[in-house]
């Protein structure tokens, strides 16, 4: 499965284009010491998010919820312009 890689940014960026293919997905906060907010849909802001995915770690939607069955954009923004995302869809 390819890996997109994503360089952080203090402005909203897109982490996952939309897929109606999207079967789940998983992304990781690879910062040192930036919180990375991640949106289902597009504008994600500090305020203006979905959830908050801390530094060096992940979010993968269970299996059993219905995250699992978003297939829209993702867009994400962080706390400071420090690391990427790397996010990989199946």
């Amino acid at each position: 499965m390819p890996v997109t890689n994503t360089a952080a940014s203090t402005t909203a960026v897109t982490i996952l284009a939309e897929n109606k293919n999207r079967a789940n997905f998983l992304i990781f906060n690879d910062s040192a010491d930036a919180t990375m907010y991640f949106k289902y849909g597009t504008g994600a802001t500090t305020s203006d998010h979905t959830l908050q995915v801390l530094p060096g770690n992940y979010f993968e939607p269970s299996v059993y919820t219905r995250e699992s069955l978003y297939k829209g954009e993702i867009t994400a923004v962080w706390g400071s312009a420090s690391g990427s995302s790397r996010a990989t869809e199946w």
